[in-house]
């Protein structure tokens, strides 16, 4: 499925990492990186600006644990979208992760 856009988050550091925005429920290759799942505004005459709900990482976004163990949560906050960037390194996923999860207090990580 096509990429719906891309869009910059910023970390509690002050780092910004970019995301290529796909539709929640997309099917990914066995690749690892960090994800945030979000709430993306529909209609045209709404701004664009993704909320973020929850921010992860996983070694395989064909199957990433997170998104089925928290479903749920996300359905109820209005989750409509998953913004993915690449990264092999577990080390930097978890570094991005904790970055992000500080900067962006999603609700579904507290």
């Amino acid at each position: 499925m096509p990429a719906l856009g891309r869009t910059v988050f910023q970390g509690e550091s002050g780092q910004r990492y970019r995301f290529k925005v796909f539709p929640l429920g997309t099917r990914f290759r066995k690749l690892g990186g960090v994800f945030v799942i979000g709430s993306r505004p529909q209609g045209a005459s709404q701004r664009r600006r993704i909320v973020p709900i929850f921010v992860g990482h996983t070694e395989d976004f064909s199957q990433p644990a997170d998104l089925h163990l928290k479903a749920q949560d996300f359905t109820a906050q209005g989750a409509n979208c998953i913004c993915v960037q690449s990264d092999a390194v577990e080390e930097s996923r978890r570094t991005k992760e904790q970055d992000l999860v500080a900067g962006l207090r999603p609700a579904c990580n507290e």
